[in-house]
């Protein structure tokens, strides 16, 4: 094991016991107490995973995939919720270790965040309509970043940009803003509006297996729309290295679900057959609902 690992585990170890109590249950895993449900927090290679229980016993929101779906408008940048793994409803996060300049504090602010996504799920969900434009202007040193990272980048006035993800034989783009501090750039799923309620059923659960599969990523839906989303963040003024990756995970998020959504999205057949093999696996026991890619 080199000296930075050690030294890496142990600034990690020292930050966790200073937001709760932490308890270490073997190499680099952690069990973490932060007022809540139960945490685990993991480090493997590149990243830092915190895995939180919000949910033991399944309610008829809970069940409701895209009721999940639309609750993470709701969460501070970062957390997810996840497919439930049968009963049990979780909240994943990611911290890049390789990447982080101060592990410590960026591992003592995930804490915090974590607790506001508790907090945030405990309140009521937003009623559609009910949440302003909060986008600001963006600086000329994002625009920068944007044009140098090799992306096609088209502004969209003051407080938006417009940038072309990889999609290999299809196209979708994402809107990147400045919101609450932090930069945002989120790609819509579908063309239009899911009005059928199976069809948004299945979007939901096809969502929150993405959000369990890829990390920097997750998807959503607005409380006034019908039409879900991916997003992604960035710190407020990031470099062009930065940029790249994030554009990089949304462009390889929306490969993954973005020709199969449109198809649920207009599909009741194939959406009540989609949540029957869920229903069905879940109940054989051979369906995972979370992995890593």
């Amino acid at each position: 094991m080199s000296a930075w690992t050690i030294a890496r585990r142990a600034q990690i170890g020292a930050a966790l016991a200073s937001c709760g109590d932490a308890e270490e249950l073997g190499a680099n895993r952690w069990r973490l107490d932060l007022g809540g449900p139960a945490s685990f927090v993991e480090w493997e290679g590149e990243w830092l995973r915190f895995d939180c229980s919000v949910a033991s016993r399944p309610t008829s929101e809970t069940r409701s995939f895209w009721h999940l779906l639309s609750l993470q408008h709701a969460l501070p940048p970062g957390p997810k919720l996840i497919a439930p793994r049968g009963a049990a409803l979780h909240l994943l996060a990611d911290v890049d270790v390789a990447a982080s300049s101060d592990i410590a504090a960026d591992v003592r602010r995930m804490c915090v965040t974590m607790r506001d996504a508790h907090e945030a799920l405990r309140r009521p969900s937003p009623q559609p309509g009910s949440e302003p434009d909060d986008a600001t202007a963006l600086s000329e040193s994002l625009r920068q970043s944007c044009s140098e990272c090799g992306w096609k980048v088209t502004n969209r006035g003051a407080r938006r940009l417009a940038v072309d993800l990889a999609i290999t034989g299809d196209f979708a783009q994402a809107t990147v803003e400045r919101r609450r501090g932090v930069i945002v750039a989120d790609a819509a799923v579908t063309d239009d509006e899911v009005s059928s309620e199976v069809c948004r059923e299945a979007l939901g659960l096809l969502l929150l297996r993405l959000n369990g599969a890829v990390r920097l990523v997750r998807a959503s839906v607005r409380p006034e729309a019908l039409a879900p989303y991916l997003e992604a963040y960035a710190s407020d003024d990031p470099g062009a290295a930065a940029l790249d990756r994030l554009f990089s995970a949304l462009s390889v998020a929306w490969s993954m679900v973005g020709r199969e959504a449109r198809v649920l999205a207009e599909d009741e057949s194939l959406a009540r057959l989609f949540l029957k093999s869920h229903h069905r696996g879940a109940a054989e026991g051979r369906f995972e609902a979370h992995s890593d890619v």
